[in-house]
């Protein structure tokens, strides 16, 4: 009697019909060069995720990891600029209490477990030979794959680095990493409490941070400056402001207090004020953002620090220009 036999289907197909070649392509195009290697760089064995004392996440080295090493190379995803529109027009539909009650529940639920504002994990990305300097420069958000958002920032400390390929991210260490050290990069723009966030031309540059105190307190410290772009560190380099700041900070080894902030107006100072003790990061920043957003083309900088080498207490006085004003 002859036996019948089920009508084979993809999966008996696949089982007894082995590819014949591991090399085999489902999708694509077989004769495709591959080019060279693409093995991409990283540090995996050296890093591990764990939580961290500053936010959250954290990569932290397990390893000594020597400056200049690549701690990883990754894709990244880039962002359609509809987003930022999009931000914009939730904001609007709020404001005129147009959002449905279901939104409205959907956003509390999310700020209920913590989650954060995707934006605070954004890198920038500028395509290839395409200005960063100008009124309207050509940039992407972009988010980087593997550890690149799980990293935290510092504004003025970082010990890590990064740049973009036109396909790849590539976060170096700055410097040497020693193993138990948490790894911190610079997003681009000075982070706050809150998910607070400023560009660095809207703050003249000064990176603030929380330094942790001896009896286990933090303070507010300047820390170090920046520059939005090589054109603006050329022009900023040439000020005796920015080059009298930049000795104060090799003095304190990156731990300057800032005391008061004024406006030179017709070589009068006027409109001072008087930063408190424990003044928050994130009010330190909308202070200084007030005064960049003023008409008064110079600002007065009042600092006290300790020198690191002589441990001689200084105070000093700063002329900044305000190039929001100038240019």
């Amino acid at each position: 009697m002859q036996e019948n036999k089920p009508e084979p289907t993809d999966e008996t197909e696949a089982k007894t019909n082995p590819p014949s070649s591991v090399n085999t392509v489902l999708f694509g195009d077989e004769s495709r060069d591959l080019g060279p290697s693409t093995a991409l760089q990283n540090q995996y064995d050296k890093m591990e995720v764990r939580n961290s004392p500053l936010e959250g996440y954290g990569v932290f080295a397990t390893k000594d990891i020597k400056a200049g090493s690549v701690l990883e190379e990754i894709p990244f995803i880039v962002w359609n600029r509809s987003i930022d529109l999009s931000d914009k027009i939730m904001a609007v539909v709020q404001a005129t209490n147009f959002l449905s009650e279901n939104e409205i529940r959907n956003e509390q639920i999310r700020n209920m477990f913590g989650h954060k504002h995707p934006m605070k994990y954004y890198f920038k990305w500028f395509p290839p030979n395409t200005p960063r300097d100008g009124d309207n420069p050509l940039f992407f958000q972009c988010l980087p794959l593997g550890y690149g958002p799980i990293y935290n920032s510092s504004n003025g400390r970082n010990n890590a680095s990064w740049e973009v390929k036109e396909k790849t991210f590539i976060f170096k260490a700055h410097t040497d990493i020693a193993a138990g050290q948490e790894i911190q990069t610079f997003y681009g723009y000075f982070c706050a409490e809150e998910d607070s966030t400023f560009n660095t031309p809207e703050v003249f540059g000064l990176a603030m941070e929380y330094i942790l105190k001896e009896d286990g307190g933090k303070e507010v410290f300047l820390t170090n400056v920046r520059f939005q772009s090589p054109k603006e560190q050329e022009l900023r380099l040439k000020e005796q402001g920015c080059q009298e700041l930049i000795n104060c900070l090799r003095e304190s080894q990156g731990r300057l207090k800032l005391n008061k902030i004024s406006v030179i107006d017709n070589d009068k100072e006027t409109h001072s004020f008087d930063f408190p003790e424990e003044f928050p990061l994130n009010f330190t920043y909308r202070k200084l953002q007030e005064f960049k957003q003023t008409r008064f083309p110079l600002v007065k900088i009042y600092l006290s620090y300790k020198n690191a080498e002589t441990g001689k207490q200084n105070k000093k006085e700063i002329i900044y220009a305000n190039h929001n004003v100038l240019s």
